[in-house]
């Protein structure tokens, strides 16, 4: 996936660190399903997709008829690049449960994901025919990534915008509008837009680095050598900050 993209759909997962004893004393085998879920969404949100997948697992046994179990465990799957797991488990989640918008999102992600485009599409667009969908943002973040892929940066921007219209704090959508901006060579607008993600998201390494691009891009390299000193900060012993560090040593 392109830098900057973060699987969108893992941010509407609440964050907590749970890591307790297993679940007891439950009155039932759903309300432990519903205890492992719970665990396994908040290791999912905090980036560990192998216990969350543990706990998941877990759930299904317990209640293998919940549509969001499966949908967590498609997330779980898809952040480890399992894309057939991914997939089954998100469409399992659509039989239970076919207005589960976010399943549609998911699904339409992990077929992105694989170039799948026309289908990918089709997903987000169903998601978003749901007025009831909470999260609308996303699904549109979603098809401008699409579009990115595509090099049509024009319905790319329209789409990133919308996403932005609907959520005027959703920083990842102001992140990947300014990649677009990047990429035409339209850099006070790209910076401009890399300075919205980090106001409401100021620990977002990825905008940083996109930021220094921009700086370095327009010859403005001690700003540009301060963005990247910034994700080193931010993100250490990542791909990313590798990519920063290398950055840095080609700046004068």
């Amino acid at each position: 996936m392109p830098r900057g993209l973060s699987l969108a759909v893992l941010a509407c997962l609440f964050l907590a660190a749970c890591a307790g004893p297993q679940p007891s004393g439950m009155s039932s085998d759903k309300e432990q399903a519903e205890a492992f879920l719970s665990l396994g969404a908040s290791y999912l949100a905090n980036g560990d997709s192998t216990l969350a997948l543990r706990e998941l697992l877990r759930a299904e046994t317990l209640d293998p008829g919940n549509a969001d179990i499966h949908n967590h465990l498609g997330l779980a799957y898809l952040a480890k690049q399992r894309h057939a797991e991914s997939i089954q488990h998100f469409q399992t989640a659509l039989k239970l449960k076919p207005d589960l918008s976010e399943a549609h999102n998911n699904l339409g992600t992990a077929l992105m994901q694989m170039g799948r485009y026309a289908e990918a599409m089709a997903e987000f667009q169903t998601a978003l025919s749901n007025l009831l969908y909470q999260t609308p943002e996303y699904a549109y973040n979603n098809i401008g990534l699409l579009y990115l892929q595509q090099g049509l940066y024009g319905q790319s921007l329209e789409a990133f915008k919308k996403a932005i219209e609907l959520a005027p704090r959703y920083s990842v959508a102001h992140n990947n509008l300014g990649r677009v901006y990047l990429v035409l060579g339209r850099f006070d607008e790209a910076l401009e837009a890399f300075n919205q993600a980090i106001k409401y998201a100021p620990a977002y390494a990825a905008a940083y680095f996109n930021m220094g691009e921009a700086f370095e891009r327009t010859g403005r390299r001690a700003e540009a050598g301060q963005a990247y000193r910034k994700v080193l900060e931010l993100a250490p012993e990542t791909p990313l900050s590798r990519d920063a560090a290398a950055r840095l040593k080609t700046l004068p």
